[in-house]
């Protein structure tokens, strides 16, 4: 069964996930899915380490800036 339709399953926590494994596009894409989803924590990521690979990339720097982290 796929977990995401028993339980709620955070954007960011996907995102974080796909960071980790390199895969930007998809970090970004679940990023704004938690973004479009209004997810509470999403105020982390600008001290989140597993946002690391992410931080060089002007898509980061836009994100932060529409959560007024920037």
């Amino acid at each position: 069964m796929d977990a995401s339709k028993s339980r709620h399953i955070s954007g960011r926590e996907v995102a974080a996930i796909f960071s980790s494994l390199g895969e930007t596009g998809k970090a970004f894409e679940s990023l704004q899915m938690a973004y479009d989803n209004h997810d509470y924590k999403l105020n982390i990521v600008k001290v989140d380490a597993r946002f690391d690979r992410l931080r060089s990339d002007p898509r980061y720097a836009d994100l932060l800036r529409r959560i007024g982290l920037l």
